[in-house]
């Protein structure tokens, strides 16, 4: 008897630790269960943010793209204006009316006063040696066109003496030509830089 009754307190003895090891499992599997469930999330979470990351790192290489294309076609464009400026102060052109020199170009419009201008480019000899009187308008439009001659005279002079050198003259406004007015006096002139109208221009 007391053997049958040691078997039994030992049978459950062994349910009731049988009992507690089938709870332990399941706690262990309901963890197990959590931790694939955060290890999921974090690589949901990771691989959001790689693909933010590629996102941005794309915008960014299209932004420094765009901006290198921009640069690059200022670029162009100020150094096309730069040899058209370089052109237009170099070659003879056309003389045609302006206004009084100022220390900076500036933009005028053309005074009533008969202008002449040469547009043809003869096949004459010339010095860049410049002999007007330094300051004056004849010196500065010889400075910027050494083409001009060195002994035009004063200013209101300029467009008989170019049309003797070989330069026909007339009324057209050109870049890079030397305007003239003859007001009855000394006159004037300058280098035409830009023209916006036949009767606004912008000299040097």
């Amino acid at each position: 008897i007391n053997t049958i009754a040691a078997n039994m307190a030992a049978i459950k003895e062994n349910q009731n630790a049988l009992r507690i090891q089938q709870a332990d499992l399941e706690v262990a599997k309901v963890n197990l269960a959590i931790q694939l469930a955060s290890a999921e999330d974090e690589k949901a979470s990771l691989l959001n943010q790689q693909a933010a990351a590629q996102q941005a790192a794309a915008e960014a290489l299209a932004a420094q793209q765009v901006a290198q294309a921009k640069a690059r076609e200022e670029a162009a464009q100020q150094a096309a204006s730069v040899e058209e400026a370089k052109a237009a102060i170099v070659a003879p052109a056309a003389m045609v009316a302006e206004s009084p020199v100022t220390p900076a170009p500036a933009s005028i419009t053309a005074p009533s006063a008969t202008p002449v201008a040469s547009v043809a480019r003869p096949q004459v000899s010339y010095s860049s040696v410049n002999n007007y009187p330094v300051g004056q308008c004849t010196w500065g439009a010889k400075s910027l066109a050494p083409w001009a001659g060195n002994n035009w005279g004063n200013g209101g002079q300029w467009a008989a003496s170019a049309q003797a050198a070989g330069y026909s003259v007339g009324t057209t406004p050109m870049v890079g030509a030397i305007a003239v007015w003859n007001d009855g006096g000394y006159g004037h002139v300058a280098v035409v830089v830009e023209v916006q109208s036949s009767s606004n221009i912008r000299v040097m």
